[in-house]
């Protein structure tokens, strides 16, 4: 993220703003229940796992190794998240559909203690300090994986 968009700036209040209707979904269409439009939305992720799995099993035998990453988001973005897209739901699917291995924030000290000045996007100076971070959780995950063309 540009300088422009730093902590307490007015454009990063104006991205806060815009986030919040932007990853909010809509509600169930007229004359569809709850219910009904929680199974669409199951199907729906059902779905995009399926093409996950689909994608991984054409990556792989090209030599492809996937390592899902998922870097921090903050504040209402973060809400919505865990509100619309359950971490047991959604990351854990789309790791299962893979068959990869994932490196998710929460789960690294040195990888959680960022923030995002609208929410969703590091620094400048705060993406580089981050990626050197992640970069030993990436080596560790794609040395578990070793050589898909075994040479």
């Amino acid at each position: 993220m540009w300088q422009l968009c730093d902590f307490g700036t007015p454009l990063a209040g104006r991205i806060k703003q815009i986030w919040l209707p932007l990853f909010t979904p809509p509600g169930p269409p007229p004359g569809v229940s709850e219910g009904g439009f929680g199974r669409m939305m199951q199907q729906s992720a059902d779905g995009q796992f399926a093409r996950i799995a689909a994608a991984a099993q054409k990556l792989r035998p090209r030599g492809a190794r996937i390592v899902w990453v998922r870097p921090p988001s903050h504040g209402g973005v973060r809400e919505l998240e865990r509100k619309f897209t359950p971490r047991e739901a959604f990351w854990a699917g789309r790791l299962t559909a893979s068959e990869s291995p994932g490196i998710h924030y929460a789960d690294h000290p040195e990888l959680a203690g960022f923030d995002c000045p609208e929410w969703s996007h590091l620094t400048a100076d705060e993406a580089v300090r981050f990626s050197r971070a992640l970069m030993q959780h990436v080596k560790a995950a794609l040395a578990g994986q070793g050589n898909p063309r075994g040479s």
